[in-house]
């Protein structure tokens, strides 16, 4: 088999090493619930075959990085129970818009101060829920560990500003508009 480009390689989805999670908590008006995404993947420009140190100095100088889409497929949310999983498909309109997408658009990485592994990042991008894109800044933390780099932090995300309608079962309860994105991301 041939080499593939670098243009060509930029563009294919990157394989997240075993350990990448992300899930989603909330409440009902019955119970707290959590959705674990079993696949995602992505596209990048950072290659997987630079080390580690290569990789995290892209990172910090900005070089490298900079194209990074994220994509979720909405059936792929878990709870255990299959009610909830269709409820949350439902919810997401799963059927017309099949995927969450996370778009990087610029981030910026500073020293902890007194640390070589790890990193505060400032990131901006766009979220798409439920075929809804609004921008979102996240503050996670980046480690370098002897396994690769780990992004990981937590979001909390507006159901109504992407046009869902909070999960309810009475018309009398109120329940929180607010759910909260966990991730943990392995890099290279």
């Amino acid at each position: 088999a041939g080499k593939a480009s670098k243009a060509e390689s930029a563009k294919a989805p990157v394989d997240f090493m075993a350990g990448s999670q992300i899930w989603i908590e909330g409440n009902s008006s019955l119970r707290r619930y959590s959705l674990k995404m079993e696949t995602l993947s992505a596209q990048s420009d950072l290659s997987t075959s630079n080390s580690k140190l290569d990789a995290l100095l892209a990172l910090i100088l900005n070089t490298k990085g900079h194209h990074l889409v994220l994509t979720l497929p909405v059936k792929s949310l878990r709870s255990g129970d299959t009610k909830m999983d269709r409820i949350a498909f439902e919810k997401l309109k799963g059927t017309e818009f099949p995927d969450i997408v996370f778009t990087l658009e610029n981030y910026t990485v500073k020293a902890f101060p007194g640390s070589l592994t790890t990193y505060a990042l400032l990131v901006s991008g766009k979220l798409k829920i439920a075929g809804v894109e609004k921008n979102v800044v996240l503050e996670p933390t980046l480690i370098l560990g002897k396994d690769g780099i780990r992004i990981y932090g937590t979001q909390d995300v507006s159901q109504k500003n992407h046009g869902i309608s909070p999960y309810s079962v009475a018309l009398v309860m109120t329940t929180d508009d607010n759910i909260v994105v966990h991730y943990m991301i392995s890099l290279v």
